[in-house]
């Protein structure tokens, strides 16, 4: 997953954020460099590619725990390691 896939997902994601609060735009911002970081570490640690489909996947988890508190059960270590360096990020801001 290049760098202009993982852009365009969150694009996607972020269509409608022109009218949304600067906080927003900066989260997303956050969830964009805290993947990219991700994606690169996990290549040069443990030579596994980051798909598409395992951060849609993440960030569906993502959108269901902030409405319900709902860790997600699985056992895919790439995405639930997504998913979690998503959510230390975003400790950040509370």
């Amino acid at each position: 997953m290049d760098d202009l896939e993982i852009n365009a997902l969150f694009e996607q994601v972020c269509d409608n954020s022109k009218d949304q609060p600067e906080a927003v735009k900066h989260i997303f911002s956050v969830l964009l460099s805290s993947t990219l970081a991700f994606r690169d570490r996990i290549q040069k640690e443990k030579d596994i590619i980051v798909t598409v489909e395992d951060v849609t996947t993440a960030l569906d988890w993502l959108f269901e725990f902030m409405q319900s508190q709902k860790m997600p059960d699985t056992n895919n270590s790439t995405q639930i390691s997504l998913f979690n360096c998503w959510l230390g990020e975003l400790n950040k801001f509370i």
